[in-house]
């Protein structure tokens, strides 16, 4: 890898890294945009009415859930809410322009199934956020998983 391959590399991660923190703060302060996050990856018949959910956020966590199945990764951004008693699970991988990984979108969707379960949360789900064209480029390696485009 060349010098401007590697500051290149370097600068796209800073800027997902970005989109992860502005992602966290959202979520954590923004009742209405934690909402519609989550009725975009769960359904809104999933999120019962509160106007204050508490919300806790992990950012860039290597999740090891599912890693005896092929299904462990790292996960941008791991949202958990509680709306009205009931506790909610989003996972979130957010793309500006870096490739999937093998297997990344069934792997994200295991690992939601898999936290519902051993969490005892009353839905879990994952989300890609990434620019209309990269979602419309991979149309097929995003299938399954909840979208939303950031343009």
């Amino acid at each position: 890898m060349t010098s401007d391959e590697t500051n290149s590399a370097s600068i796209r991660r800073a800027y997902e890294r970005h989109l992860d923190l502005l992602l966290a703060e959202e979520l954590c302060c923004n009742s209405a945009f934690a909402r519609f996050l989550f009725e975009r990856a769960l359904g809104a018949d999933h999120i019962p009415y509160d106007d204050r959910p508490e919300v806790t956020v992990t950012i860039s966590d290597a999740d090891d859930l599912g890693a005896d199945e092929g299904a462990a990764g790292e996960t941008d951004v791991l949202a958990e809410a509680n709306f009205s008693g009931q506790r909610l699970l989003v996972l979130i991988e957010d793309k500006l322009d870096a490739a999937l990984q093998p297997n990344q979108i069934s792997r994200y969707l295991r690992r939601a199934e898999l936290h519902a379960n051993k969490n005892e949360v009353t839905a879990a789900g994952a989300h890609i956020i990434a620019p209309d064209a990269y979602l419309t480029s991979t149309t097929k390696e995003v299938q399954g998983i909840k979208r939303l485009a950031l343009d």
